[in-house]
């Protein structure tokens, strides 16, 4: 059964790889395994290229069975005089101009014969191109909904759909009198509570500042030392801190030093796929498992710095001020009590109050950062959209001479958190002024368990029935105007044809002014 087909205009440079993403998220919406959406999505990106290079224009089919997918492309161009020749690698007749976009170098039908289980090429000289290769998949299980650790409070809600376009997995929907939430596809970022500015998402947490002397340690973010103003030290916060009764204070970011100090050796032994993505933003973990289960191979095998230190302080009574809803969540997996887990503004309140009794004027001079600077192959890159891409490119293989990469979904890691009040350049100017000694020793330990794909993408746990609510997604979608105005209550016109095709709304409720009538 054709589930999939799409048109390629050649010379669009612009639109490289839009038809192989559209297969990417078919496949992943029907339930194919991560490895093979991989090879599949690598091959179709190589023919879409080869297309967009060489010929007018052509089509991309896919055909989906109970085990096997099937894709052919047909182009209108050139054609290939001689096939043997062109399956060589480093063989290319690309225009200059497609050379000088990093296009071209001769490797795509390689590369599709390489991540394919048949291939096949004819050509007509003047006429064109049709191009078959096929693969055999398997199904991912479908497992059970993760937890989520946010909050509504509809009558805050004004409409204003702000947060329905930042979701990175198009888990919200806003209809009737506020949000609601798809919880087994969110990755508890905060996106949308950066964008709601009127309080209707927040973090779900009411734990007040525990009673002095009830904790011995205090676990927080470097950032939430920046919130309270430019003459306000580190050693000054350290001190209110203990006179709220915490014995001790330590920084998330030392678990941190520690994993990327675990990863250098990882890179040393040379047994582990590159590059190796770091895993202290719990929010990417989650992202990757749910929408790039391809490189879950890729991630750290180890604990993510928050992790780490409930598992180090599991002995002592230690409390947690987390940074967004993921980092609440993965305390919470890990058997921290939730009367230990702290928003800032719980602890904010706090030391405003002893603050306040202060005069503060004391500043503390420049200090080396808490990880050393070291010359490292590394990629960083903060923020959704930047992760986004970067995830994107490793995933079609086109991230090159990278061993290392970190990602941030908050721009300016943990420092961009909404929960904190400081704008993140103004938190890490500050940051850089702190003095922090400390000599204790921080370890991260190896994961128990493997990362596991989140197939919350997946319209049926069947095969043939995603492709059946697939097929009824499509029919819907072709009657929507592809404007993804949200006026529905959905992030896109594809998300509102879901949501009818699954039942989840009885009606289409399309309020563009193009839209066609609905019956």
């Amino acid at each position: 059964m054709t589930v999939f087909h799409h048109t390629i205009v050649g010379g669009d440079f612009e639109r490289a790889g839009h038809a192989t993403d559209a297969l990417k998220d078919l496949l992943k919406t029907v339930g194919v395994d991560p490895e093979s959406t991989r090879r599949a999505a690598i091959a179709a990106y190589e023919a879409e290229l080869n297309v967009i290079i060489h010929a007018r224009r052509g089509i991309l089919r896919a055909t989906i069975g109970d085990d096997r997918l099937d894709i052919e492309i047909e182009d209108e161009g050139p054609g290939v005089a001689d096939v043997a020749l062109a399956l060589q690698p480093g063989f290319s007749t690309a225009s200059q101009q497609a050379r000088s976009l990093g296009f071209g170098a001769g490797l795509g039908l390689p590369n599709i014969k390489r991540n394919s289980d048949t291939f096949s090429l004819e050509s007509t000289v003047g006429v064109g191109c049709r191009l078959r290769f096929g693969l055999s998949f398997s199904c991912v299980e479908p497992l059970p909904p993760a937890p989520n650790a946010l909050r509504f409070v509809s009558e805050r809600c004004r409409l204003c759909l702000r947060c329905l376009p930042v979701c990175p997995t198009q888990a919200l929907r806003v209809r009737g009198t506020g949000p609601s939430l798809l919880a087994h596809r969110c990755v508890d970022c905060n996106a949308c509570i950066a964008h709601c500015i009127h309080g209707a998402i927040q973090i779900d947490n009411d734990s007040p500042c525990p009673d002095a002397g009830s904790l011995d340690v205090l676990v927080l973010p470097l950032a939430f030392l920046t919130d309270f103003g430019p003459n306000v030290s580190y050693r000054l916060i350290r001190e209110i801190i203990l006179q709220l009764g915490f014995s001790r204070l330590a920084l998330l970011e030392q678990w941190e030093a520690a994993q990327q100090n675990v990863i250098d050796e990882l890179l040393a032994q040379n047994n582990h796929p590159l590059p190796i993505i770091d895993v202290a933003c719990p929010v990417v973990t989650r992202l990757i498992e749910t929408r790039f289960p391809s490189l879950l191979p890729h991630l750290a095998p180890l604990l993510s710095p928050l992790e780490a230190a409930a598992a180090q302080l599991q002995g002592q009574k230690a409390a947690f001020v987390v940074a967004c809803p993921a980092q609440q969540t993965s305390l919470r997996q890990a058997g921290v009590p939730s009367q230990r887990i702290l928003t800032p503004r719980a602890l904010r309140q706090a030391i405003d109050q002893r603050l306040r009794a202060k005069r503060p004027t004391d500043q503390d001079s420049d200090c080396p950062p808490i990880r050393a600077a070291v010359e490292r192959n590394e990629l960083m890159a903060s923020g959704l959209a930047s992760t986004l891409r970067v995830l994107e490119t490793i995933e079609g293989e086109r991230l090159e001479f990278t061993q290392r990469v970190m990602l941030r979904a908050c721009v300016d890691g943990c420092f961009g958190s909404p929960l904190f009040r400081t704008p993140s350049a103004l938190a890490l100017h500050r940051s850089r002024r702190m003095t922090i000694n400390d000599d204790a020793t921080y370890c991260v330990a190896r994961r128990q368990s493997p990362y596991q794909p989140r197939p919350a993408l997946r319209l049926d746990s069947d095969m043939q029935a995603s492709v059946k609510k697939l097929h009824r997604m499509a029919e819907v979608l072709r009657s929507l105007p592809q404007a993804d105005c949200g006026r529905c209550g959905a992030p896109s016109c594809r998300s509102h044809a879901e949501d009818y095709a699954l039942g989840r709304i009885r009606s289409l409720q399309c309020k563009h002014p193009s839209a066609r009538s609905q019956s």
